[in-house]
């Protein structure tokens, strides 16, 4: 698995995100995959007021919770069997060198809205040798597991 780490050394973090997220690499079953999202990733109440500022708690887990009943979950396409990771902590997001060609440009929209401490993840599913692929963002680690809000400048600025 190759990876981009952006800032500080979060080895242990990407470690645990390489292992978790290979696994919705390795099979195209969508039910598996869902199930395996709803169980491993999807955020519990008590989480967004870890991520989100106060002003924002509320909307994002409204709107998180109506996402999450379509059963969001990432899936790689056929040959990707390479991950790319990116890492960095939110009020990195800001910055354009680095950080901004690899999280979505979104993120700088919102990024006042999330506390500054925590580290977000995105990553993307590739074909060996190639970077491009099947993107996703918004995992968060929440100290002892993750949590995913997959782009979060469409839920707050609705």
């Amino acid at each position: 698995m190759n990876k981009v780490n952006l800032s500080r050394d979060y080895s242990e973090i990407e470690r645990q995100a390489v292992e978790q997220l290979t696994v919705f690499g390795t099979t195209n079953e969508r039910e598996s995959l869902r199930r395996l999202a709803q169980e491993s990733l999807r955020p519990r109440s008590e989480d967004y007021a870890q991520i989100f500022a106060p002003q924002v708690v509320e909307k994002a887990q409204e709107g998180y919770e109506k996402l999450w009943a379509e059963f969001p979950f990432p899936q790689a396409q056929p040959g990707q069997t390479q991950l790319l990771v990116a890492i960095a902590k939110a009020e990195e997001l800001a910055s354009q060198e680095g950080v901004g060609e690899v999280f979505p440009g979104g993120y700088q929209q919102i990024v006042h809205y999330l506390l500054p401490d925590k580290i977000w993840l995105t990553w993307k599913y590739v074909k060996p040798g190639e970077s491009s692929g099947m993107a996703y963002d918004g995992l968060v680690w929440l100290e002892d597991r993750f949590a995913w809000f997959p782009k979060p400048w469409k839920i707050l600025t609705d």
